[in-house]
């Protein structure tokens, strides 16, 4: 492999290259085959760091950020390659900060003291002399305040990658309320901060247009829209016999999706008594008795990825859902899941259950890509529809892969994404450093 048209990227990100953690292996995905030794990555979360795609890592948890702000020592790198050996403070075991705007205007003030920064960081930065840096952008000040310093510092250019849209939320997004009043003065360092890191930019990437929109109506840049790749293998797998359909639900149980699951499952027993919806993934604690009283509920628990993989391609139908309430919408309103992608590629039927106002549900509608239900009244006739109608199931499957072919292909994104980041780095270096 050719090395000299790749540039040393540096990526900030709040999660490390991850073979578990979604962020992680959504912004390790755009990295498939770059050279190792043209990539670095800071990050304040290490689960399930993914070695084979970076080997150069400094890794500052939170906790021991506030060490640093207590005592006044550099903190030391959680990561030392190759071999990941977790700080006890970078353990996932430990106690989650509470999400508010006081823990985060706090947090914000513990990682602009700089204390936990020293001299092995800045060796290490200087020892990978990094040519792009490639910040993935959440709802941390300090993140862009860091990414714009070094950016300046170093003379380099800076990318965004943002897949939220924090910079329009004007209401408390945190559901922790107990601080919300403080909330206007977080929104505002928030603000501050990253309107600095979109003057400094020299290109954002988005996960859809509908974002990318967004921010264009306020400023103008250049940007380039990678909508969230699958990493599903390629081409169908034979199905084993069963004496019912197997109706699936992965992934995250949270933000209310378990009502609307309960809601699915008891339209399922309308349909046939004997059939119920199979549900992987973390149940929280809260909904475990609602989904346990349910007839039509299986609870299969936590799967590894492998065996992800092999349901994703041999169920009779796949399932994704967004709950119906105002706060829920208005917050989620611009995501884009993980794990949409992979249904659109799997080769399955697949059936959204959520309201219209995503835009992720007008897009699926438009391309005939999926089974959609925006109300409780469109759902018994989707979910018939998707269960029994051979002739639109197969309809549904080939608009699906048609779309997972067009604006999800794993390798096609790597390869536009490059080219962008090439793009910018020779534009600069061709043109003038920062």
């Amino acid at each position: 492999m050719n090395n000299i048209n790749f540039p040393k990227v540096l990526v900030l990100a709040h999660s490390a290259f991850s073979s578990t953690n979604s962020n992680g292996r959504t912004l390790g995905n755009f990295f498939v085959n770059w050279p190792k030794d043209k990539l670095a990555q800071f990050a304040l979360l290490a689960d399930g760091l993914d070695t084979q795609r970076c080997n150069n890592y400094f890794i500052v948890t939170d906790r021991q950020a506030l060490a640093s702000f207590k005592t006044g020592k550099p903190a030391v790198n959680a990561y030392s390659a190759p071999l990941y050996t977790p700080h006890p403070a970078n353990s996932s075991n430990n106690k989650k900060i509470i999400r508010s705007p006081f823990t985060m205007l706090l947090r914000n003030l513990v990682w602009k003291s700089n204390r936990w920064q020293g001299k092995n960081f800045h060796q290490w930065l200087n020892d990978f002399a990094p040519e792009l840096i490639l910040l993935q952008a959440g709802d941390a000040p300090f993140m862009y305040d860091l990414a714009v310093s070094l950016a300046k510092k170093r003379r380099v250019p800076l990318v965004l990658y943002n897949s939220e849209c924090y910079y329009f939320k004007d209401f408390c997004y945190f559901t922790n309320t107990h601080s919300s009043w403080l909330y206007p003065l977080f929104r505002r360092v928030f603000k501050h901060s990253f309107e600095r890191a979109m003057q400094t930019t020299r290109g954002v990437i988005y996960i859809t247009h509908a974002l990318e929109t967004l921010h264009k109506t306020v400023f103008p840049h250049t940007a380039l829209t990678l909508m969230t790749a699958s990493s599903l293998p390629e081409g169908t797998v034979s199905k084993p016999d069963r004496p019912h359909p197997q109706i699936v639900y992965l992934g995250n149980l949270g933000l209310n999706r378990y009502k609307n699951l309960i809601k699915i499952a008891q339209e399922i027993q309308k349909i046939n008594p004997s059939w119920k919806l199979e549900i992987y993934g973390k149940v929280p604690a809260q909904a475990t008795d609602e989904l346990k009283a349910c007839n039509g509920i299986d609870l299969k628990g936590f799967v590894p990825d492998s065996e992800v993989v092999r349901i994703q391609k041999t169920a009779d139908l796949l399932l994704h859902t967004e709950y119906n309430d105002p706060f829920f919408v208005k917050d989620l309103k611009y995501a884009f899941s993980t794990k949409i992608a992979d249904c659109l590629a799997s080769g399955v039927p697949f059936l959204v259950y959520a309201p219209a106002e995503f835009p992720f549900v007008h897009y699926l509608q438009q391309n005939q890509a999926a089974f959609v239900a925006t109300t409780s009244q469109e759902l018994p006739a989707m979910l018939k529809q998707a269960l029994s109608d051979e002739s639109k199931r197969k309809a549904q499957v080939q608009h699906a892969l048609q779309l997972a072919r067009q604006n999800h292909h794993g390798p096609t994104h790597t390869a536009r994404f490059r080219q962008f980041l090439q793009e910018i780095y020779e534009d600069t270096t061709n043109k003038h450093p920062l």
